[in-house]
């Protein structure tokens, strides 16, 4: 018998989507949906049967519905919606690679992903325990779910050349929380493309008893020329959002596109924003890169026996240095904090603690910094404000036409000991630089030192 309120809970959904003139739908039915049985079957036939007929679009009701991994695939087109709170889950029992691979085109709403069912282990390299993956995908969306996850990433998108193009990531909650006590590199939305909007998307790591380096190493990493990034909330990550400005199955190439970061929140974190120069490959120009309004804090917490310490709020970051630098990038408008576990004595660990590569805004690397605007950011930070330090680690390098001005600086109140120079605590650290201009800057505390240059020419410096 046709269950009438299911039928028109799903016609309002295809109306609100702007679906109803779409040829009769797909309704999940006659599935089991209480999570006692798998169900793994059934889904690979529907999606099968969505691409053969045409009917593209698949409502799922409320449910939990158990899915084995590594197979299933979502077929290009086909568009996925939650009625009510439907839930893909698992219940492995050891290490696998993708529960569900997603192709080109698709869109995914309101759908839960649910890999608390596991019995966690160790991912690896080769079986991640991601919840999504996409490889050579145009024209996707996700938007509005939640999911649960413990893996490498728990969105992995990989595109090869000539993909990746017109990507939505949008609005999804995403939950992460190592399982093990043995660190791995891990991310949680891991984006590749060239084109597209990541909004309005929330990831939360959860800390689990017993477990040290319990910190996801990013909440985003973004690889693109030409992706917007905006109004996301990261808790608890090492790196808030990390940016780099070619994907990296992607031959290298000289973009000259602009890749906006603005008005996000990262809460907790050891490095807010940052651009990755090259990625570790030779040859990338980051090149207009624009990061502003966003609202930062680093934070000073326990780790075993160590610490996670703040680092650095917005940076520009090491890469390889050949053929590659940063260039035509404005940091503006953010704020930027450094907060610490009231239980800590922050003196004691703070104070001739950390090296110089940790400040507010940084250019700490080894590839070059050219033209690059810094300016109207209100700044706490316990160590550097802006550090301008061109590394050469691997090869000379110099920064060069930097501009700092109309920021407000409350900072260098402990010091920092490194190995370029000695006790890196002033206001402004420079080293390797040529034609950098600092003036109608506020300083807002007595600093341990306003301003050191080493091995840099036209320096020029005006009190605020």
């Amino acid at each position: 018998m046709e269950d009438v309120t299911l039928q028109r809970t799903a016609d309002a959904v295809l109306k609100v989507e702007g679906m109803g003139a779409l040829s009769m739908p797909f309704l999940v039915v006659d599935c089991n949906n209480d999570g006692s049985i798998e169900v793994t079957d059934y889904f690979i036939n529907l999606f099968a049967q969505a691409a053969q007929t045409g009917k593209y679009t698949i409502l799922v009701p409320t449910g939990d519905y158990w899915i084995r991994p590594d197979r299933i695939f979502m077929p290009a087109m086909i568009q996925l919606i939650s009625i009510g709170r439907a839930a893909f889950i698992t219940k492995e029992n050891s290490i696998y690679n993708i529960m569900m691979r997603i192709g080109s085109g698709c869109k995914i709403k309101d759908m839960i992903f649910d890999q608390r069912g596991d019995t966690v282990r160790l991912p690896t390299r080769e079986r991640g325990c991601h919840i999504l993956h996409i490889i050579d995908a145009d024209n996707y969306e996700l938007d509005g779910n939640v999911l649960y996850g413990y893996g490498v990433t728990s969105f992995l998108a990989q595109p090869n050349n000539g993909f990746g193009n017109n990507i939505k990531i949008t609005n999804n909650t995403a939950y992460w929380e190592r399982g093990t006590t043995t660190y791995f590199d891990s991310t949680v939305f891991n984006i590749d493309g060239m084109s597209g909007e990541v909004h309005t998307n929330k990831v939360i790591i959860s800390k689990k008893t017993g477990v040290d380096a319990w910190k996801a190493e990013s909440g985003f990493e973004i690889h693109s020329p030409n992706m917007n990034a905006y109004n996301n909330t990261v808790y608890n990550c090492i790196n808030g959002i990390l940016h780099v400005q070619n994907p990296m199955l992607q031959s290298v190439y000289d973009s000259r596109q602009t890749t906006r970061i603005y008005n996000n929140n990262i809460f907790r974190c050891v490095r807010g924003i940052i651009s990755w120069g090259s990625c570790l490959r030779e040859g990338i120009i980051n090149r207009n890169l624009d990061i502003y309004d966003n609202y930062v804090t680093t934070h000073l917490e326990p780790l075993g026996s160590s610490y996670y310490y703040p680092e650095v709020g917005i940076g520009l970051v090491d890469g390889q240095p050949d053929g590659s630098y940063f260039k035509n990038v404005r940091i503006h408008d953010n704020q930027i904090q450094a907060t610490y576990d009231s239980s800590l004595n922050v003196r004691s660990i703070l104070d001739y603690g950390r090296e110089f590569n940790h400040c507010a805004i940084g250019m700490v690397t080894n590839n070059s910094c050219e033209d690059i605007d810094v300016n109207n950011n209100d700044i706490d930070f316990p160590y550097g404000g802006v550090n301008i330090i061109a590394l050469q680690a691997r090869g000379t390098n110099q920064h060069k036409r930097i501009r700092v001005f109309n920021n407000k600086l409350k900072c260098s109140y402990y010091h920092v000991s490194g190995d370029v120079g000695q006790g890196y605590s002033s206001v402004y650290n420079i080293e390797t630089a040529d034609d950098v201009d600092i003036f109608k800057n506020r300083i807002y505390n007595d600093p341990i030192d306003i301003l050191r240059s080493n091995n840099s020419t036209n320096i020029r410096y005006e009190t605020g």
